[in-house]
């Protein structure tokens, strides 16, 4: 993912008012600093869908405030997350983000996230390729959730559209050239 920075205005003119903007808040995530004002802001231009280092339910009401309708939690931040209980408070979209190739995710039980709209695949298509069990469980995961994945290069769509993918995450960098 890129890490440039860009102003509001950068980014209209990037990217059309109205779009689904998945938005990743690097210092919610890496630093539990969450960057609701921002957020906020681009949410009267944008549908947000937001990955920013959810931690606790607190974290999920502060982000759904400021307008986002769709979250992410990183299973590596916050491993078993009530999901019946975020239902409760709100109707927006769960996501779950998962790297494949860790062994804690491969060994668990994936019914806790019973209840997800979907799952975030953070592992690359060389990634995939390189793990059997990891190319394995997206295999099974495909089959009960919808499938995201963050993607760099043009050249894999089809690898990821033959895995199931119902969606990529393109970098504001490399979006012209998809």
């Amino acid at each position: 993912m890129g890490t440039r920075r860009l102003s509001i205005q950068d980014l209209k003119n990037i990217v059309e008012p109205e779009k689904k903007l998945y938005v990743v808040d690097l210092d919610g995530r890496d630093h539990d600093e969450l960057n609701l004002e921002l957020l906020q802001e681009l949410s009267s231009d944008y549908i947000l869908w937001v990955d920013n280092g959810l931690r606790n339910i607190d974290d999920v009401m502060d982000t759904l405030i400021t307008g986002a309708t769709a979250i992410t939690i990183q299973h590596d931040l916050w491993s078993h997350p009530d999901v019946s209980s975020i239902k409760e408070i709100s109707d927006d979209e769960i996501y779950i983000a998962l790297d494949l190739t860790h062994e804690k995710v491969q060994d668990m039980d994936l019914s806790i996230y019973y209840g997800v709209n979907g799952v975030v695949v953070l592992n690359t298509k060389e990634q995939l390729e390189a793990d059997s069990k990891a190319a394995k469980l997206l295999e099974e995961l495909r089959k009960t959730h919808k499938l995201y994945a963050f993607e760099k290069k043009p050249e894999n769509h089809s690898y990821w559209e033959t895995a199931g993918i119902s969606g990529l995450f393109v970098d504001i960098d490399v979006l012209k050239e998809f």
